[in-house]
């Protein structure tokens, strides 16, 4: 698992209008001041729960606790899709390298299954079995 952030607020949702990126949009949670943007490319499944305990607070900025990804094989993408009753095409389970990028901790519970990750001018892929930034391999 690679940290990207933490104790941040997720400020915005955006799907562009290719329907396979997404981008996340984080502030500070104190001050609010902007603290980047996170791209998801080439997206095969988003999962969002809002969390909310009060009624009156019934949208963005939420709270995230750990903004983080991970290695996701196809074989646990088939596995998740099926339990969660989604659909996808056999291409998407044959696809190797896959992130799966989780927002969670807080106010809000959100999962993307994705080919790319960046944040910041940062690229997260799957090198040799981890995720690495910008070609440098990390554990």
């Amino acid at each position: 698992m690679k940290k990207i952030l933490e104790n941040v607020n997720l400020d915005s949702i955006v799907i562009e209008n290719n329907g396979r990126n997404i981008n996340l949009k984080f502030i500070d949670m104190m001050k609010g001041d902007f603290v980047g943007w996170v791209e998801c490319r080439n997206t095969i499944s988003l999962d969002y729960q809002n969390c909310f305990d009060e009624a009156e607070h019934e949208g963005f900025a939420e709270y995230v606790g750990l903004v983080s990804c991970q290695v996701f094989s196809p074989g646990e993408c088939e596995q998740w899709m099926g339990n969660e009753y989604r659909f996808g095409s056999k291409e998407d389970f044959k696809m190797k390298n896959l992130i799966l990028l989780c927002a969670a901790g807080g106010e809000v519970d959100l999962r993307i299954v994705c080919k790319e990750v960046f944040f910041n001018q940062s690229r997260f892929a799957v090198v040799d079995g981890l995720i690495g930034v910008d070609n440098e391999t990390l554990g």
